[in-house]
């Protein structure tokens, strides 16, 4: 109705669409098939909102469909990169991390070398153990942009890898960075 009366700005309308989408699916304790009811009875253009794709896929992760989360994530990824969206699909740790990876590797092919990609690429070459190239990915992240989560994710590389001092190295630049940011 807001909507229709040009009563608020777009922006505004849009923060509160997805204020309600979030809150349909943040009620914990909800089943899988009470979150697909609440998914199709939103608009069209609703569920194509990445913050809803987001919440909607968080819940169905919660209540054990991973699978059907992943495709959610991947269907709007394939439309359009979304930072949140990236991040809830480097977290659905029952897909195998190789399947992400695939994945992940074509949004890089095709919205190019984000940030936010080369570090979710490099936290999932991680989870697949697969060193080399998660030091790749997570390298280019931060020649890219100094962030604490690129560090973050360096210095845990750097751990499991058996490099102490390298790994401290990056727990300071992280630790700077915060600082910097507080």
């Amino acid at each position: 109705m807001l909507e229709k009366r040009d009563a608020l700005p777009d922006s505004v309308i849009r923060a509160l669409r997805v204020r309600a989408c979030r809150g349909l699916f943040s009620a914990e304790g909800r089943d899988v098939a009470t979150v697909r009811e609440a998914l199709r009875e939103l608009k069209g253009f609703e569920r194509e909102l990445p913050e809803t794709v987001e919440a909607a896929a968080s819940a169905l992760a919660r209540a054990g469909d991973q699978n059907h989360a992943r495709k959610l994530i991947e269907s709007a990824m394939d439309k359009e990169f979304s930072a949140i969206l990236l991040a809830a699909y480097v977290g659905l740790d029952q897909i195998p991390a190789r399947e992400r990876i695939e994945h992940a590797e074509r949004w890089l092919a095709r919205y190019g070398d984000e940030g936010a990609l080369t570090l979710a690429l490099g936290r999932l070459c991680m989870n697949a153990a697969l060193w080399g190239k998660a030091e790749e990915f997570l390298r280019r992240s931060l020649l890219r942009a100094e962030t604490v989560s690129g560090h973050l994710a360096m210095a845990e590389l750097n751990e499991a890898l058996e490099r102490p001092e390298d790994a401290l190295g990056h727990y300071r630049a992280a630790a700077l960075l915060r600082a910097k940011s507080d």
